[in-house]
């Protein structure tokens, strides 16, 4: 997480009704607001499109209370530098679209987009079965997470307790896996993680100091560090950061990202700074890190791009 912080870009990949995905990059100016953390309730993501083509707009209409299809949503962003303009950028956002509307606001034509993360396999995944006390425990909990339509990865701890006992689950997955585990769990783009204190998830190795964004000095509120750095995409919730700050040398040290938020606007009118807040649990200097369990993909990769405009592309 080294490489200088200028030439943002971004990618918004959107499923629409007829299984083909709508491509949106710049020029067009992007809005977002993306909220991801370690707690068992959705991540969000919220985003603001101008003067998207009606061909388009239509495309991508879902009503919020429209449940049989939950049109995906990925969004990618970050720094091009020298890079060639195709190059790969970080996924900061991957889950399904709730609600997509468009209106005229004054010269513009608007096109608003939330999504969440995680939201549709805590609310529309019900469950319905008994878990046999036999049976191991990592096992039990990637099927659950194959049951959910939008989970393709499992990081868990090997610390969780086997049942004494078979267990009943019935209802939605949310609950149920609190019941059956009684430990953190959180979904992350696309990904279900169980962990206990003190366990990590990989990341890219990230120093926090002025060269790589600082933008205030760390303010800790409880059991939590939060602080404003210019756009870091490369952060993932659960790994280890280190803080190297000037102005509060008092929490310097490695911490665990409970969550972040990023913000901003990013091409052509939409060259503002673009910020990452990030939370960071404080506590814990021994940590371990975690497994990944792959899990069956329920989700329809782009196989039809469509870019802005009409022009399909493979």
């Amino acid at each position: 997480m080294t490489e200088l912080k200028f030439n943002k870009s971004y990618k918004l990949l959107i499923e629409t009704h007829s299984g083909a995905w709508v491509e949106v990059k710049p020029p067009l100016m992007l809005e977002f607001e993306i909220t991801r953390n370690n707690l068992a309730t959705a991540n969000t993501g919220r985003f603001v499109l101008y003067n998207l083509s009606r061909q388009t707009r239509n495309a991508i209409f879902q009503d919020r209370w429209e449940h049989e299809k939950r049109l995906a949503v990925q969004l990618y962003a970050g720094y091009i530098q020298n890079k060639k303009a195709d190059a790969p950028i970080p996924l900061i956002f991957n889950g399904r679209v709730m609600e997509a509307i468009s209106y005229k606001d004054n010269i513009n034509m608007k096109t608003e987009i939330d999504a969440w993360d995680g939201g549709v396999s805590n609310s529309e995944t019900l469950l319905n079965e008994t878990v046999d006390a036999t049976k191991p425990i990592e096992a039990t909990i990637t099927s659950i997470a194959k049951q959910c339509p939008n989970i393709e990865k499992v990081t868990i701890t090997s610390n969780i307790p086997q049942p004494k006992k078979d267990v009943v689950l019935f209802g939605d997955v949310a609950k149920n896996l609190s019941k059956l585990t009684n430990t953190q769990w959180f979904i992350d783009n696309q990904e279900l993680f169980l962990l206990n204190s003190g366990e990590y998830v990989e990341g890219l190795p990230c120093i926090i100091d002025a060269s790589s964004g600082l933008l205030t000095s760390p303010k800790r509120s409880g059991a939590q560090l939060s602080f404003d750095m210019l756009f870091e995409p490369h952060v993932r919730v659960g790994q280890i950061v280190e803080i190297k700050s000037i102005g509060e040398p008092i929490y310097n040290g490695r911490y665990i990202v409970t969550g972040f938020k990023h913000s901003g606007k990013i091409g052509f009118g939409g060259d503002a700074p673009t910020i990452t807040t990030l939370y960071l649990w404080v506590g814990v200097n021994r940590f371990q890190s975690l497994k990944t369990i792959g899990v069956k993909s329920h989700i329809s990769l782009p196989t039809r791009i469509i870019k802005e405009g009409g022009e399909m592309i493979a």
